[in-house]
């Protein structure tokens, strides 16, 4: 039986924050979508692709119309993940609950985001952009504007030849231990333990080391808060690296994509890091995608 703790019922969320005794103006649920793994080869995948099917995936071939990019020093970069950004949940939210659980307003809900990155930017001080490459990609959402998928050059310098499909699931997102404070930290802490002990028993990775229910690992994620914290980010990292256009506090940054890697990327962004890319909320509201920026939270 599917735990509360993993529904995109509103309501029943609602039940399991109550049941952990979690206030939700401090847990702040609000909808994203979250990676779960399928069985598949880069030949299902291909077959897949080319036949239109929606599909996300982490590592391998990558959908690529000209060169393979590079960095400033001509380093190939790595195809970290592709990912649909068609997260559909069953039912709209109710009027008096769209400040409390909808995705960030703006966010894209077609196409596919396309994460590339040398492995070796941390982007917490200033990189040069070329480090990574991410595009957002709305011709692929029509199979006869999709190409056969590039594998990389044998350039490309993994630390293991990783690849996962999967698809990603409606559900609801809550803040970081990171970012709660007080009294309430330690019963918070326990709770998103076990709210992320809960995903974990969806997941079935093929790679990295085997999930354990004592030590719960971070999800793959589209619009959720960010695991490692928003605060941090927000207030301290991206402002140096990444300034906005309209400088207020309604153009906050926003976490698109978050990619873990303790499974199918083990090692790949140091240990255990998961790599964000964040955006302005103003150039997310425009669709200037490209105007992000990436982190490997080491923090």
């Amino acid at each position: 039986m599917k735990s509360p703790a993993t529904s995109q019922s509103l309501t029943q969320f609602r039940e399991w924050l109550n049941s952990q005794e979690i206030p939700e103006d401090v847990a702040k649920p609000r909808r994203a979508g979250f990676f779960i793994e399928e069985d598949g080869t880069t030949e299902s995948l291909n077959r897949r692709w080319l036949a239109g099917d929606e599909v996300s995936w982490l590592g391998g071939p990558a959908p690529l119309e000209g060169a393979w990019p590079v960095n400033a020093n001509g380093k190939p970069l790595a195809h970290v993940a592709t990912l649909s950004l068609h997260v559909e949940f069953d039912k709209e939210l109710d009027f008096d609950d769209l400040d409390v659980g909808e995705t960030i307003d703006g966010s894209p809900r077609s196409g596919y985001l396309t994460v590339f990155h040398d492995l070796e930017a941390y982007g917490a001080s200033w990189d040069d952009p070329s480090s990574w490459l991410v595009k957002w990609y709305t011709a692929y959402d029509i199979p006869s504007q999709r190409f056969p998928l590039v594998s990389p050059p044998a350039e490309v310098d993994t630390p293991t030849e990783a690849f996962q499909m999967g698809r990603f699931v409606p559900g609801y997102s809550i803040v970081s231990p990171n970012d709660v404070h007080g009294e309430i930290f330690e019963r918070y802490d326990l709770a998103y333990q076990e709210y992320l002990r809960q995903w974990q028993k969806l997941r079935k990775p093929n790679q990295g080391p085997p999930l354990r229910e004592d030590h719960p690992v971070p999800l793959t994620a589209l619009y959720a808060h960010s695991a490692a914290g928003f605060d941090t980010a927000n207030n301290e990292l991206l402002p140096e690296v990444l300034p906005k256009d309209i400088d207020n506090e309604f153009n906050y940054y926003v976490c698109l994509a978050q990619i873990e890697s303790w499974t199918t990327l083990m090692e790949w962004f140091g240990d255990a890091s998961p790599l964000e890319v964040w955006i302005a909320f103003a150039d997310l509201g425009l669709g200037d995608l490209h105007k992000n920026w990436c982190l490997t939270r080491t923090d």
